[in-house]
């Protein structure tokens, strides 16, 4: 074997070894969310940059890494580090900044979790009448790629119900358009709804607000 050939090799199995150490990390670290989670949060990011987009989504997906993150959304919610932590977390963004390379559509049809987009919309949840906290919301809503069509129209149907509950709410109105515009254009080829699709937005929010 060349010297070039067994340089290879030893940097593959230095790969092998430092992705299983990586998973396993993962999801151990998901059973600690409950005690410190931002912390835990910032250990998983660390761990996930030795593994790449697919492999992170399986082991999150296997460890039900996001519906733990979900159950602790309203303490993240609370405290600015809080939201900064979950901004990172929804941005698959490891502690050095840098963010893996995305999902292509059929890797994340293959292993995108539900919880993910649930997650987001408890945002909405926990803080019905926070611009800000909207905002953050639907910036991670936008950064999801390959969600699927149902799962975008609940959100949508999410917010629209959020709407009818307290009409004369402006973020309320706000965040049913925001969410809407994202799903219209999750189910687009091009990424951007229609002419046809904000008349259709305009008409729910009418509707829902009584007016």
């Amino acid at each position: 074997m060349s010297v070039g050939a067994g340089l290879l090799v030893a940097w593959f199995l230095i790969y092998l070894r430092r992705s299983r150490e990586a998973k396993t990390s993962v999801s151990a670290l998901a059973q600690s969310l409950k005690d410190q989670p931002i912390k835990a949060i910032g250990e998983i990011l660390s761990a996930a940059e030795h593994l790449d987009s697919v492999q992170f989504e399986r082991v999150a997906k296997r460890s039900n890494l996001f519906r733990a993150v979900r159950s602790q959304i309203g303490l993240l919610l609370s405290t600015a580090e809080g939201r900064e932590a979950l901004a990172r977390f929804y941005l698959n963004r490891t502690v050095s900044g840098r963010r893996p390379p995305e999902l292509t559509f059929w890797d994340r049809a293959a292993v995108f979790d539900p919880e993910r987009i649930g997650g987001i919309v408890d945002i909405f949840a926990h803080c019905p009448d926070d611009s800000p906290a909207h905002e953050l919301g639907i910036g991670l809503l936008t950064a999801q790629k390959g969600v699927p069509n149902d799962l975008s129209e609940w959100a949508y149907q999410y917010t629209l119900k959020s709407l009818e509950q307290r009409p004369e709410s402006i973020p309320r109105r706000t965040l049913a358009l925001g969410v809407g515009r994202w799903h219209y254009g999750n189910v687009r080829r091009n990424g951007r709804p229609t002419i046809y699709d904000e008349e259709a937005m305009q008409n729910d929010i009418m509707t829902r607000a009584g007016r």
